[in-house]
C-alpha cells in the first residue's frame, strides 16, 4: 500500500513547493509562500478565496491562475512555469491528500 504522507511530503519537496512554503514549524526566513504546517485545519485556502475541500484544493494546485489570476504561486512556482515539471492528475490528487492531512 501506498504511504499517502511520505509520498505527499516527497513530491512536495521534488516539484520544487518547499522553496517557497515549510509544513513543519515556523517559517524559513526568506519563505515567499504561506506557512502550510497546519494547512489540513483551514478552513479557507487561496488567501481566503475558497474554502478548504478536497476540490477546491484539486482546483487550485491544477491552476491557481484560474482562481486568482496573478498570484505569485502560479508565476514563480516550476510547476507552473515548466511543462516538464507540471503535475499530473495522481501528482495533484497525492498532493490534496498530503496538505488535507497537515493538522
Amino acid at each position: 500500500s501506498i504511504e499517502v504522507d511520505s509520498d505527499g511530503a516527497q513530491l512536495f519537496a521534488s516539484k520544487g513547493c518547499t522553496q517557497c512554503h515549510s509544513t513543519q514549524g515556523p517559517p524559513k526566513f526568506d519563505q515567499m509562500g504561506p506557512n502550510l504546517t497546519l494547512f489540513g485545519a483551514r478552513a479557507m485556502l487561496a488567501a481566503g478565496i475558497l474554502e478548504n475541500t478536497d476540490d477546491n484544493l484539486k482546483t487550485w494546485l491544477s491552476n491557481p491562475d484560474d482562481v486568482k489570476e496573478g498570484n505569485l504561486m502560479y508565476e514563480e512556482a516550476p510547476v507552473y512555469q515548466n511543462a516538464n515539471m507540471k503535475l499530473t492528475d495522481s501528482e495533484i490528487l497525492i498532493l490534496v491528500n498530503y496538505l488535507r492531512n497537515l493538522k
